[in-house]
């Protein structure tokens, strides 16, 4: 929290949410008072880079940062300098899609996992995004907030419950069983 506040983040309490670190651990990007901003670690003026009322945002190796702009808008994506900003994605109102929310550039940074959030959250699904072409594949159906981490898994929430499930990059699926939503 120290790095944080020396950053000039000051404290969530704020106004600040939901954090995210660039590739290189240089910079700290976060939501504020309807902006995206960025502030470098070692200290100095925050940066603004695009427009948001909502929160929950992915830096990629690529030097792109995806977001969430509003609580019912699809992805979008802005360079880490700024610039020009362009929609990824658009819910599906005819599907019941809300809105598409908290992204995660996956390791290639070809790939976006990223919740397609529906109400009531049990036809929510988390689902990957091909950013060269727009295709979308459901990876599960029922959870929310799916989160990839280094040993192969996916986390998920399902109602109050974290859950994991195998998930396998190379062919962007879920491999195993344990996941509990319905893929």
């Amino acid at each position: 929290m120290e790095v944080i506040a020396n950053a000039g983040l000051g404290t969530l309490a704020t106004g600040n949410s939901r954090p995210f670190v660039s590739p290189d651990g240089q910079w700290v990007a976060y939501f504020r008072q309807g902006r995206l901003m960025k502030v470098p670690v070692a200290g100095g003026p925050a940066i603004d880079l695009a427009f948001t009322d909502w929160a929950g945002g992915s830096w990629g190796r690529n030097g792109k940062i995806l977001y969430t702009r509003s609580y019912n808008s699809g992805l979008w994506m802005v360079d880490e300098h700024g610039g020009d900003e362009h929609m990824l994605t658009t819910p599906d109102t005819a599907c019941g899609e809300l809105g598409h929310w908290w992204p995660q550039i996956l390791p290639d940074g070809e790939h976006v996992l990223f919740t397609a959030y529906r109400s009531p959250t049990d036809q929510a699904t988390i689902e990957v995004l091909t950013l060269s072409t727009g295709e979308r594949k459901v990876l599960l159906t029922g959870g929310v907030f799916g989160l990839y981490v280094r040993s192969g898994h996916l986390l998920f929430a399902v109602g109050e419950t974290i859950r994991a499930a195998r998930f396998d990059l190379r062919t962007l699926a879920v491999t195993g069983a344990g996941g509990g939503g319905r893929g």
